[in-house]
């Protein structure tokens, strides 16, 4: 905390201040004033029997005593030691600090003026007393109580710390917490570095935020006021590339707090920021960039305490990052092995070869179209890839019968959805994806299987993997029937609309598919989602 322009008001009891003044008034005829470290009057005590009066004001002193006082205070604030002098009329003030530079919280001046006898006497300085001054018991005295009222002061400020601290460091636990708590293994890199940024800004308040990837070598910017992910600001990308690298190069946090001393930084740079923190997010094995936080140039330097929040924050974040890594990896072989297990249930009939992975296609353009963000692309994509997953309990005659089928071959048949929600469920991260694999077959009337669900009481990604899924039975061949072509296929999904079908998305699939069975350019990269 800065000590050098404290607010005494805030740091003592003035009452119980003004209660001695007033007591050691009516004793000794004193004329008390109490300055704050500007100068500015806190409070006043003056004696009745002080003859120095402003008679146009009552209760004032006339402009010359006023200017001889801030005299008075200015030497002892300047030296922060006791002063004293002789005013105009002749009569002796005194001076005492409260507290030393750069803690000096106020000073007490004193105006020795009485007509009593024993008032005078107090102004002679004791025999043997070493202090300097007009009168060595009232100095040792005053200087014994404004110690007193020192002291109080500094116990207050501390407290004050020690308050601020415990805020600071709850906000940093918290903080911690909240990263710990909310970012996902699962996440991508980009959602965490938001993440963490929009967290940083709430404790730390910086005018924004920076990211240099060393993996991707890009630089992500947010801005405070847009709290979004931005690239069009060259200069402070530059800017942020260069205390990134160094940052990375030490693998210790740097700190910049006058930005004219970095090489080449653009003047609007400087005139728009004071400050710059860069803490490198690195692990044992790896530097995945850096963070970098801007302070505009009236909000001040960065201290060690936020240095130090930003650099636990920078390492959770690397290994946020790196397990991320190592679980797209291990999801990325899981997926794998589960579309090695559509392609077994498809081998078990010619005529469903590549249909899972044609839903999956067909289904993430629909995504797309519906402005699906990252997470929810994820989702329909597993979904819309295992929706079948089930057909792996169905005997392969029941698969490939050539016929009609029975009742119970029917049955069984009805029941992959079921089946497949208990294959996925012990996998905690298909939680959100079983809802695709099990309402598939719900239709929009109510008349669906496994639980009849209508209406929107269908999860949208099923209701996308519905239309995906017959499109693509309707123009593929079975064992019991020939295919359609592309406008008869098209023709049944507009008949079925809020029968079969969600009638917007069904709505959307038929425009966008109307002209080829392919879609557009962009709909063919749904199969890679």
């Amino acid at each position: 905390m800065d000590l050098s322009n404290l607010d005494i008001r805030r740091i003592i009891n003035l009452e119980r201040c003004e209660r001695l003044l007033t007591d050691m008034n009516r004793m000794m005829g004193l004329n008390f004033r109490l300055f704050d470290v500007n100068g500015s009057v806190v409070k006043q005590v003056p004696s009745d029997r002080v003859p120095c009066r402003n008679p146009a004001e009552e209760g004032s002193i006339p402009k010359e005593c006023e200017q001889d006082l801030q005299q008075l205070f200015d030497q002892v604030r300047a030296k922060g030691t006791p002063a004293h002098s002789t005013c105009r009329q002749g009569y002796s003030l005194m001076g005492v600090n409260i507290g030393t530079p750069p803690a000096l919280f106020g000073v007490i001046t004193v105006c020795q003026a009485a007509a009593s006898a024993s008032s005078k006497e107090l102004s002679l300085q004791t025999e043997g007393d070493a202090v300097e001054g007009p009168g060595g018991d009232l100095t040792n005295f005053l200087v014994n109580f404004t110690d007193l009222l020192a002291n109080e002061c500094y116990q207050n400020v501390e407290l004050d710390n020690i308050s601020e601290e415990l805020d600071t460091r709850y906000e940093e636990l918290h903080l911690i917490y909240e990263i710990g708590k909310e970012i996902r293994v699962t996440a991508n890199l980009e959602s965490t570095i938001q993440f963490i940024a929009t967290k940083s800004m709430d404790v730390l308040i910086p005018a924004c935020i920076t990211f240099v990837s060393d993996i991707y070598k890009e630089c992500y910017i947010i801005d405070r006021e847009r709290m979004e992910l931005i690239h069009d600001d060259p200069d402070l990308s530059t800017l942020s590339h260069y205390v990134a690298g160094q940052a990375c190069s030490k693998k210790e946090p740097v700190v910049f707090n006058n930005l004219s001393e970095i090489p080449e930084t653009p003047q609007s740079i400087i005139e728009r920021f004071g400050a710059v923190l860069s803490v490198p997010l690195i692990t044992k094995d790896k530097i995945y960039g850096a963070i970098n936080l801007f302070k505009e140039r009236e909000e001040g330097n960065f201290f060690s305490g936020e240095v130090k929040l930003m650099d636990s924050l920078g390492k959770e974040a690397a290994i946020v990052i790196k397990n991320s890594e190592l679980f797209q990896d291990l999801q990325s072989l899981f997926i794998n092995m589960l579309k090695t297990l559509v392609f077994t249930i498809e081998a078990k009939d010619q005529y469903t070869s590549g249909h899972s992975e044609r839903v999956n296609h067909y289904s993430t353009a629909l995504g797309r179209l519906l402005s699906y963000n990252a997470r929810e692309m994820e989702v329909l994509n597993s979904a819309s890839l295992l929706h079948d997953i089930g057909k792996l309990k169905v005997p392969g005659t029941v698969l490939r019968k050539p016929g009609r089928l029975n009742d119970r071959e029917w049955e069984l048949i009805r029941a992959h959805p079921v089946a497949g929600v208990q294959i996925l469920s012990p996998i905690q991260e298909f939680q959100v994806p079983l809802l695709g694999v099990r309402h598939h077959h719900e239709r929009w009337d109510g008349k669906g299987y496994p639980d009849g669900l209508r209406g929107e009481e269908i999860p949208e990604i099923a209701r996308i993997i519905s239309v995906a899924d017959t499109y693509d039975a309707l123009t593929s061949k079975r064992s019991y029937r020939d295919s359609l072509d592309h406008p008869a296929a098209i023709e049944e999904i507009t008949r079925c609309l809020g029968t079969q079908f969600d009638p917007r998305i069904g709505a959307i699939f038929i425009e966008h598919f109307s002209d080829s069975p392919e879609g557009d350019e962009e709909a063919r990269q749904g199969s890679a989602a």
